[in-house]
């Protein structure tokens, strides 16, 4: 079974959930969606993106 990674970068989250990257920009810019800067980069969370996903 393959490690599930812990983070995701915008684009590889965009193309997990099907949502545009501006719309995972505005979701985040809304509170809805947590984004983080580490090294430069934004990354998003696994368990963010799941709890997204799951939320009513």
């Amino acid at each position: 079974m393959p490690e599930q990674k812990l983070a995701y970068s915008i684009s590889e989250s965009s193309a997990l959930t099907g949502l545009s990257r501006s719309t995972l920009y505005n979701l985040a810019r809304a509170g809805r969606l947590p984004i983080r800067k580490v090294a430069g980069r934004s990354i998003v969370l696994h368990d963010d993106l799941m709890a997204l996903l799951t939320a009513p």
